[in-house]
């Protein structure tokens, strides 16, 4: 914990991690795999390796199993699709917007808080949303999110796994959404 009981992370892993002004950290998980750690700022999640921290993965003096590398992440919170943490494991899996690669941490400290930061920063980023449901089946999400380093609003259309978005009905219909959500939001 750093001063007045805020989350912390060792000083050389701070560095690397880059806070913009006025980015504040509000939680901090270490992953078990690796020794890597993962940070929840006001703006955004980031996953960086244990070797940041002078610490190598199959280090045994640091308790760190041998095994991968943990991924490095730097991801604003309106990229992230949804996430999901399982108590019993104490892992976090995490999706992207994108369709990128999921990224999954099994957080030996700082889990819960984690994970209750991690589910209010989404949750903070989305001014509004809808499903897009083709044919009584879930295909995809619109959504207007909010960047929240800048405060601006963005549209997005994030398509679930398995879904075609160069269906032209899909993608019509997912636009449709989309404009009528931004004139819900008062964007148009």
């Amino acid at each position: 914990m750093g001063l007045f009981g805020g989350p912390k992370l060792p000083a050389d892993v701070d560095a690397a991690l880059g806070r913009a002004r006025g980015e504040r950290l509000l939680a901090v998980g270490r992953d078990e795999r690796t020794g890597g750690y993962v940070a929840a700022t006001t703006h955004r999640v980031a996953a960086l390796p244990a070797v940041q921290s002078g610490v190598a993965a199959g280090d045994p003096a640091a308790g760190v199993e041998p095994g991968p590398r943990l991924e490095s992440v730097a991801r604003p919170w309106h990229e992230v699709s949804g996430g999901a943490w399982e108590p019993m494991t104490r892992t976090i899996s995490v999706t992207w917007v994108d369709g990128g690669r999921a990224a999954q941490w099994s957080l030996r400290e700082g889990g819960e808080r984690f994970a209750a930061v991690f589910y209010e920063r989404v949750a903070a980023s989305v001014v509004i949303d809808a499903p897009v449901e083709l044919d009584g089946r879930a295909v995809g999400r619109v959504a207007i999110r909010r960047d929240l380093a800048t405060g601006q609003p963005m549209r997005q259309i994030a398509w679930t796994r398995g879904a075609r978005p160069t269906d032209p009905h899909a993608v019509a219909y997912a636009d449709l959404l989309l404009e009528d959500l931004a004139e819900q939001a008062g964007l148009t």
